[in-house]
């Protein structure tokens, strides 16, 4: 069996709710715990601090669920991108490759970067340089009967994901500020608990019936 200290967040919450409410309904715990100074008071301020250590611990739940799914849905629109990325270059670099200056000015020479944000740099140049350049526009229309509605998806899809970056920042940022509220009502609630377990340990030290009631581990059992 382990003790208090040693259990999880959530195996915590759920000894102290165990506990307060077993201390609350048995009279003759009450009764032993109020002549050592638990009276009403201290267990309204121990479901005090459990209510806010429960509530933190689920928000915090939800706003790590939130910062996952931006992760994955950040995943998905980069590696969507990525390909449109190449496709929409593999198109400009066959209208282009008869002129070798434009095509190097344009660097379709150069590889698409593997790195996040050296791979947006390299997207956002091309559709904002490429997807407008004269000459460019008219390679498309002449060779492949196509117009600057060509870029669309591709600029879109940008722009999806610089949002979806801000977003999982957000999320992150959330998440962040979350565990920290939940972290201090953690403590709130374990310094409580310590003492409580403490004193019952002392009140109750011939009597492990009552020590279990309360989720309190005996020691050495």
């Amino acid at each position: 069996m382990k003790y208090y200290r040693e259990k999880s967040i959530s195996e915590r919450l759920v000894q102290a709710r165990e506990t307060l409410n077993n201390a609350l309904l048995d009279d003759e715990i009450k009764e032993i715990m109020a002549s050592s100074g638990y009276a009403e008071a201290e267990f309204s301020e121990g479901n005090s601090r459990l209510n806010a250590a429960e509530s933190l611990e689920v928000e915090q739940e939800a706003h790590k669920g939130e910062q996952v799914k931006s992760t994955a849905d950040l995943i998905e629109i980069y590696n969507a991108l990525r390909q449109q990325f190449s496709l929409d270059r593999r198109v400009i670099r066959i209208v282009t490759r008869a002129n070798r200056g434009l095509y190097e000015g344009l660097r379709l020479h150069i590889k698409v970067k593997a790195g996040r944000g050296a791979f947006i740099q390299q997207a956002t140049h091309f559709y904002e340089e490429v997807a407008t350049d004269p000459g460019v526009l008219q390679l498309l229309a002449d060779k492949q009967n196509l117009t600057d509605e060509f870029f669309i998806a591709g600029r879109e899809g940008l722009a999806r994901l610089i949002a979806a970056i801000n977003f999982q920042q957000q999320m992150i940022g959330q998440a962040q500020v979350s565990t920290r509220a939940r972290q201090a009502a953690m403590a709130d609630l374990d310094e409580w608990m310590i003492e409580f377990n403490r004193t019952a340990r002392y009140v109750f030290k011939d009597n492990e019936r009552q020590l279990r009631k309360l989720g309190i581990t005996v020691r050495g059992k």
